[in-house]
């Protein structure tokens, strides 16, 4: 059995990079913009509820991703050349934007959101200034007729902007990467931060303020890049290690 040493070490090699492509300092504004009408305990449960919901969508793709590979054919090397250039691509949209690009999904539905919306106060002079610094108008608060329809816990935020196509990817490769205890831990450990970050986001944006969390997740975006030309440079080596070629 491993040591402790070992242990952390690896925990904290399938944390990190989980937690980076996560990026729930990211989800912030959304949640803030589609929770603007709520209170504070419903503000929790919709936090909480999108954290689970994106675990057990992870989880379901971690322990399924296996079966998957093995039925489609497709070998560990390949997934971590095509996970890593998929995740390449996720954190140069990060450095570009400056946003996740996850974010840029829900964008269509804000702006539907706004036009449908009732012209109604919102409810404190916090979330008005919030909203405005987004670029949107004070007056989306839309008391429960729009966003209360839906599911926002679901959609937008816990798919995409939790558990998106990078974090599912990553969470593949983990799996097959190490014991199954360890991504499953750092998963829960990522979203309990998650949950922990959202239920304060309040506070924190107002803290960061727009171009603080736009800052933040252009390093997110850095490091992401930076670790998945590690995963396509492992998948290239794995594979020509069985090709013979090394």
């Amino acid at each position: 059995m491993a040591g402790v040493f070992e242990l952390v070490t690896m925990f904290l090699l399938a944390f990190i990079p989980l937690f980076i492509v996560i990026d729930p300092f990211a989800a912030v504004a959304v949640f803030v913009t589609v929770t603007t009408d709520r209170d504070k305990k419903e503000k929790l449960l919709t936090a909480r509820d999108a954290c689970i919901y994106a675990f057990c969508f992870l989880l379901a793709f971690a322990f399924a991703g296996k079966l998957i590979l093995d039925y489609m054919g497709i070998s560990i090397a390949a997934l971590k050349t095509a996970g890593g250039l998929l995740l390449t691509i996720v954190g140069l949209n990060m450095l570009k934007e400056g946003d996740n690009p996850k974010s840029k999904k829900i964008e269509k539905q804000i702006n539907e959101a706004e036009e449908r919306a009732a012209m109604i106060q919102a409810p404190d002079e916090f979330d008005r200034n919030i909203v405005e610094e987004m670029g949107h108008s004070a007056e989306i608060a839309t008391g429960g007729k729009v966003w209360r329809g839906g599911d926002v816990a679901l959609v937008p935020l816990a798919l995409p902007m939790l558990a998106g196509p990078g974090a599912i990817s990553l969470i593949i490769v983990q799996m097959q990467s190490y014991p199954w205890y360890i991504p499953t831990s750092a998963l829960v450990i990522t979203l309990l931060l998650c949950f922990a970050i959202l239920a304060v986001s309040r506070h924190l944006f107002k803290f960061l303020g727009a171009n603080g969390a736009r800052a933040l997740t252009r390093i997110m975006g850095f490091l992401t890049a930076a670790f998945a030309m590690q995963y396509i440079l492992s998948g290239i080596t794995e594979w020509a290690n069985m090709s013979g070629w090394l």
